[in-house]
């Protein structure tokens, strides 16, 4: 048990120099969550007053603890107990719990805590507890009931409090930091950064509030409504770095604390773009059908912002044909079939770009200059009649990739084949021995396969014939539009 550092019988006879105490309403757990007695609260209140000391009660304090949302009576913090302390002149504060309280079988429990207000720490605690055991040894033989027994067992507790000298100590005030806020939070070397301290002081305002920031120094800071505010440029040093506020009071009274943290970041995220599927054909990157690009980083930070886009060389150059944005996290992953809201685009040239921003706005973009292949635009074939079956000639023009295989059928109007081949390397003949009949109408199909494992069809399309020793048709009648 703690001593409480007052002499009570001197503070009786002092005349003038007399202590008050601030007496809360006890919290009674009894009545379950945020239930107050104040009947044994008052009971204590008026036996220190009788004991000498200048009491303030219960009823007092808490339109008090209304006024600041104290909803807890069993504790208070160090700002409110220093405001109450100075609304009243109180250097102490009485805290109690009623931890039983039951008249039908006589039993009393109770904790008593009494906190000095000028540094904040408990000075002197005691609880009993009274059960219908010390019923006779209180109340003896006679009338005497429930009351009497409740104050006896205060005075008996009471009884306890030690006197010490009470030395007078000039109140200083006091100052608690509820909230602070520093934007942004990750900064680039020489970026501007606001820090906004909402802090809360008992007592006499301070004369100055400064901040003071690592690698940087003092900063005034300024009123702005509940916050002090202070704002200063971020250093060319990367690393973590702390913020203190100090309120000044005078020439000697000075308080600090530490308030915040913050990151100057001057790293960009940086990371290398890889380009699945693609083939390099003659010093091209050659994709087709659909694009993977994958990321490896030099060094793994958080991403805050990521944006996709491919641009087109082959419209002006430069001109966005689709670009994707979005906050977060960059995919491990990034997949595209090639395609924009209007549709799939064409073979060409393409710079595909990827931008990653990290949390302090860095950024780091890497491109690759692709040639994307969709289709057999140039594809043509012609197929000629001869005595001997019919010859069909392929050609393949403005496909960047090698074709490692092929397949080539010749169908009937009613879906029929009547005969196919197949090949590796690119076909440039392709021959069936089987005649035409003119009463029935053929088609053929073309299926490739390039050196990357793209399969590329072009299915039953009307073979028109041209008779050898003929001469052949105006282009558009002999030739087969095939895109």
């Amino acid at each position: 048990m703690r001593r409480l550092p007052l002499l009570l019988a001197v503070l009786l006879l002092a005349g003038t120099l007399r202590a008050q105490i601030a007496v809360f309403p006890f919290e009674d757990l009894t009545l379950g969550l945020n239930g107050v007695n104040f009947k044994v609260s008052r009971m204590v209140a008026k036996r220190l007053e009788d004991m000498g000391l200048y009491v303030v009660y219960p009823e007092q304090v808490v339109g008090l603890l209304s006024e600041y949302r104290v909803m807890w009576t069993g504790w208070v913090d160090r700002v409110t107990a220093d405001r109450i302390s100075r609304r009243f002149d109180a250097r102490y504060i009485l805290l109690g719990t009623v931890l039983e309280y039951d008249p039908k079988r006589f039993a009393f429990g109770v904790s008593l805590r009494i906190l000095d207000v000028g540094d904040y720490r408990i000075v002197w605690t005691s609880r009993t507890f009274f059960s219908e055991e010390d019923k006779i040894s209180f109340l003896g033989i006679g009338p005497k009931g429930w009351e009497f027994f409740l104050a006896e067992a205060l005075d008996r507790l009471l009884a306890r409090m030690p006197a010490e000298e009470l030395k007078a100590v000039a109140k200083a005030p006091v100052m608690d930091v509820s909230r602070a806020i520093v934007s942004p939070k990750y900064s680039r070397p020489g970026q501007e950064v606001v820090c906004k301290v909402k802090a809360e002081v008992s007592g006499k305002q301070p004369n100055k509030v400064i901040f003071e920031v690592e690698k940087v120094g003092e900063v005034v800071a300024k009123r702005e409504g509940d916050f002090y505010v202070a704002k200063w440029i971020s250093p060319d040093v990367e690393g973590r770095f702390g913020v203190s506020i100090e309120a000044i009071w005078g020439k000697k009274l000075r308080k600090r604390m530490f308030v915040a943290s913050y990151y100057v970041d001057k790293t960009p995220p940086v990371f290398n773009m890889k380009l699945m599927g693609a083939v390099n054909i003659k010093g091209k990157l050659v994709v087709a059908k659909k694009m993977a690009v994958g990321l490896e980083f030099e060094r793994r930070e958080p991403i805050k912002r990521w944006r996709f886009r491919v641009l087109s060389e082959d419209e002006g150059g430069g001109k966005e044909v689709v670009s994707y944005v979005s906050m977060g996290e960059a995919p491990s992953k990034f997949v595209w079939n090639e395609e924009t809201e209007s549709g799939p685009i064409g073979n060409g040239e393409y710079v595909v770009e990827l931008t990653l921003w990290d949390r302090a706005g860095n950024s780091y973009t890497e491109s690759r200059k692709v040639y994307v292949v969709r289709n057999l635009a140039d594809l043509v074939v012609k197929a000629y009649q001869e005595a001997d079956g019919i010859r069909m000639k392929i050609k393949l023009a403005n496909f960047p990739l090698p074709i490692s295989d092929w397949r080539v059928a010749v169908w009937s109007e009613d879906g029929e084949i009547f005969d196919e081949k197949a090949g590796e390397g690119m076909p440039r003949e392709v021959k069936f021995s089987l005649k035409a009949d003119g009463n029935r109408k053929l088609f053929y199909t073309v299926e490739l396969m390039d050196e990357s494992g793209n399969w590329w069809k072009v299915d039953r399309k009307p073979l028109v014939l041209t008779k050898v020793g003929v001469k052949e048709r105006k282009k558009g009648s002999g030739w087969v539009d095939d895109f």
